[in-house]
């Protein structure tokens, strides 16, 4: 059975550790949203509208739980909210109904625990976060409303995105230590909140939002949980192809020189007669760019960054031992299965290799039954089998990521268009000459690396939710 309330915790941890959505330089930096809140609570003390209170203690190293981006910064709860008070116009017990103009909401596992008709009593400074001092429970609210019960903390933000609060105060809540029916808002107030700029608050809370409800949808069974993880990984892939997973860096580069790079590995290999000059790739038009990426990124085509490897046509003698031959059997969609083991013998091996030698890091890539599954070769000595083709870098495997550009395939937009430049009834394919023409994104290499290592970052804590 899916623990649907664990999942819904470990997606709130990572929005709150900045590894939901992407972190956009344009969007400036939480320290400089830290003085504008400052600023908006001073106004609010000089005009009579909250008590000045008693200044919060600087947040120490050692109190963050977690690392964040370096465009967050750490606050207290009491810094970028205040509380608004209600003691005059709670609602009795016995005046609560089953129907009225007014919902009544306290600390209780209800939302809503009755109605009131006591217009008088109506809270409108919204929206509000409640926090249930004895119950730990938390509320977004609204919508106008009356408190029933006491024990409730009601806070107002400050120049911050209140969903975003509530979603913090929801996770945090969930950790925090039980004391039964006493107090807890003096624990929770003590938690750093990491603090995103607003405009990355606001876009987390719309991804958030968007998990929390496939969650809700989950039915109790392991197709359900496939539908979901399935969900995540196609997200981040998508956002990583776009740029969007992490942010652009001026100092390394631009993807332009990259690729000048690239090309003058590719006409060394053809001066050395190493591999066969061909036809010049068409100039990428603009409409046929499929969507926006960084400035300091550039559009190419696969044969522009890898030379293919085809033994499409020589079916190879198999042998009981020998040489592993990896076929599209084995090739699944980023990792390589084992079985079936098939093999060929040195002296075929070493025939083929006039094709060219597959090495171990390459990317395979399978153009048939199944089409656009892809891995890393993770083998030193084999020799790849026909409905399979070798990208192969044109240096010394240091101008691309390989596994990126694995990921890159992957990706919903990739795993689309492979479909739809395909042909075939029964079994679908891709020919080697129109495989070579589709357009990739293509980052700087730094930042192909820091991609990678984020990917895998969030694809472990995938990992964690249900482990």
């Amino acid at each position: 059975m899916i623990d649907t309330k664990l999942l819904r915790q470990k997606l709130i941890d990572m929005a709150l550790r900045g590894l939901l959505v992407e972190q956009r330089p344009e969007e400036g930096n939480a320290s400089d949203l830290l003085e504008q809140i400052r600023a908006e609570k001073a106004a609010l003390i000089k005009i009579g509208k909250i008590k000045k209170e008693k200044p919060l203690p600087e947040i120490k190293e050692e109190e963050n739980p977690f690392a964040i981006p370096d465009s967050w910064c750490w606050v207290r709860l009491g810094e970028c909210t205040h509380l608004v008070g209600y003691s005059d116009n709670r609602v009795l017990e016995k005046d609560i109904h089953k129907s009225g103009a007014y919902p009544v909401i306290s600390q209780g596992k209800k939302f809503i625990d009755g109605f009131s008709d006591e217009i008088v009593k109506v809270v409108k400074q919204l929206p509000l976060v409640l926090f249930g001092d004895h119950t730990k429970n938390v509320k977004y609210i609204d919508f106008p409303f009356i408190v029933g019960a006491e024990g409730v903390k009601l806070h107002s933000c400050i120049a911050v995105c209140s969903k975003y609060i509530y979603f913090w105060m929801l996770g945090t809540a969930a950790k925090l230590r039980n004391l039964g029916y006493a107090r807890h808002y003096s624990l929770l107030k003590k938690v750093p909140i990491p603090l995103p700029p607003l405009a990355e608050q606001k876009r987390i809370v719309v991804a958030l939002e968007a998990c929390l409800e496939l969650v809700d949808t989950i039915a109790k069974d392991s197709a359900d949980l496939d539908k979901a993880l399935k969900f995540l990984r196609q997200k981040m892939l998508d956002m990583a192809m776009r740029g969007q997973l992490v942010e652009q860096r001026p100092e390394e580069g631009k993807a332009t020189d990259l690729l000048e790079q690239i090309r003058a590995e590719k006409a060394a290999l053809i001066k050395a007669g190493k591999i066969k000059k061909e036809k010049p790739l068409p100039e990428i038009k603009e409409e046929e760019k499929p969507f926006a990426i960084p400035a300091n990124w550039c559009w190419v085509r696969l044969n522009d960054i890898y030379n293919f490897i085809d033994y499409r046509g020589k079916t190879p003698v198999k042998t009981l031992s020998g040489v592993p031959l990896i076929t599209a059997k084995n090739v699944r969609k980023g990792y390589i299965k084992r079985e079936p083991a098939e093999f060929i013998s040195i002296e075929e091996y070493e025939e083929r290799k006039s094709r060219g030698v597959s090495h171990l890091g390459d990317i395979l890539f399978t153009t048939e039954a199944p089409l656009g599954n892809v891995a890393i070769a993770d083998i030193k000595q084999f020799s790849a089998g026909q409905r399979l083709i070798t990208f192969q870098q044109y240096g010394n495997n240091e101008s691309l990521e390989n596994v990126l550009m694995m990921y890159f395939i992957l990706s919903p937009y990739f795993q689309s268009l492979l479909a739809r430049q395909s042909t075939g009834t029964t079994v679908l394919g891709i020919k080697a000459e129109k495989l070579k023409k589709l357009l990739i994104p293509l980052p700087p290499l730094a930042e192909q690396k820091r991609i990678v290592a984020k990917l895998e970052q969030i694809n472990a804590l995938i990992e964690t939710m249900f482990n």
